[in-house]
């Protein structure tokens, strides 16, 4: 692996960065004055977000960071399908959610500023573990960029063919709840007024009539159509975490609540503590 874009440090101790990175064996640590981030090679997964001591991600301790099987919490890649793959060409061959969560990225280096740090990850075709299920030219740059208390994620998809690329891709966040909340503490607005796909009804679809979307009726597994660009995300007033997008018109919302927590083999005890929050982009 190597490094590049790095600031030189000035001479002036008052303008040197506030930011550092380390490389590790199986994770990329990022650190500004008061966040870090841990990515992992495997998926370019992030697995750790902590803003000022307190840590914003959800990770199962009954998952692994090393591989080969998917990283339960932090911020999977789903791509190049989310959920169970189509029964068609080129999909066949693919497992739900497709391949980027299960397959090691590289390493494209860091780039810093006194008060924020970038760090980068690709994934193409040339892969040969992709090519053995995947035959569509294709390449993934993932920007991961983390500052005082903001982190942004951009995964931009090129095609280098000349036919069509059909495809796709979403942020699979799990966001940990403060602690002494539960899932029926939490708030997201404003959803009022969109149609959304409820899968744990069976995939019927309805118009959201409530001006705050809650937990309190067990599992929720929806998705929302056509959400704006910033969703505020309520966590009993302890803390707000708003969602800006772009280019991601839908919205998965999902708990699992304790029953289904329990029975998932890669989920820890307290699994029912976390929402997952997902962005989704069709092409």
């Amino acid at each position: 692996m190597s490094t590049h874009g790095l600031a030189q440090l000035p001479a002036d101790d008052h303008l040197a960065p506030k930011t550092a990175f380390k490389v590790l064996q199986s994770t990329v640590l990022l650190s500004t004055e008061n966040s870090t981030l841990e990515i992992a090679f495997h998926g370019a997964h992030i697995v750790s977000w902590i803003v000022r001591n307190v840590q914003q991600l959800f990770l199962s301790s009954a998952s692994s960071v090393h591989g080969p099987a998917p990283i339960r919490g932090g911020i999977p890649i789903c791509f190049p399908v989310f959920g169970p793959p189509p029964s068609k060409d080129p999909f066949l061959k693919l497992n739900q959610h497709g391949f980027a969560r299960n397959l090691p990225w590289t390493f494209d280096g860091v780039q810093q500023s006194q008060d924020s740090i970038n760090a980068r990850f690709i994934l193409n075709s040339s892969n040969p573990q992709v090519q053995k299920i995947f035959q569509p030219a294709f390449e993934c740059l993932y920007t991961i960029k983390l500052n005082h208390s903001t982190l942004t994620t951009s995964l931009k998809v090129t095609n280098p063919a000349h036919s069509n690329l059909q495809f796709q891709a979403l942020f699979h966040t799990y966001l940990r709840l403060p602690p002494q909340s539960q899932p029926s503490d939490v708030r997201l607005k404003p959803l009022k007024g969109l149609s959304y796909t409820d899968k744990v009804l069976g995939g019927k679809t309805f118009t959201e009539e409530r001006d705050q979307v809650d937990f309190l009726a067990g599992e929720v597994d929806r998705v929302y159509n056509h959400v704006p660009n910033q969703i505020e995300i309520d966590f009993a007033s302890q803390k707000k975490i708003l969602l800006t997008t772009s280019s991601l018109p839908n919205l998965t919302v999902w708990n699992p609540h304790q029953i289904k927590s329990d029975a998932m083999a890669d989920m820890e005890k307290e699994g029912s503590q976390t929402l997952t929050v997902q962005s989704i982009k069709n092409c």
